[in-house]
C-alpha cells in the first residue's frame, strides 16, 4: 500500500500529511489482521471524544485503508 502516495495526493499539508498517514497504516494493519472495522471506528471515536472532525476524518481514512486495493 503506498501509504506516501496516498497522503501526497490527498493532503498538502506536512503534518495532515504525517499524522493521517498513521491512521492509513492502522487501518491497513485491521484489514491484514481480519479486525473489524467498527471496533477500530468505536476506538477512534473513544481517542478522539468530542472532537467530532478529527473522528469522521479518521474514519474515512481507515475505511479507505481497509478496503483499498491491497499490495503484497
Amino acid at each position: 500500500m503506498p501509504l506516501t502516495e496516498l497522503c501526497n495526493a490527498e493532503y498538502s499539508i506536512p503534518r495532515e500529511r504525517q499524522l493521517f498517514k498513521n491512521i492509513i497504516y492502522i487501518g491497513a494493519l485491521c484489514a491484514l489482521l481480519d479486525m473489524e472495522r467498527k471496533v477500530f471506528e468505536e476506538l477512534l471515536a473513544e481517542q478522539f471524544k468530542g472532537k467530532d472532525k478529527l473522528v469522521a476524518a479518521n474514519h474515512r481514512r481507515c475505511a479507505s485503508a481497509m478496503t483499498g486495493p491491497r499490495r503484497i
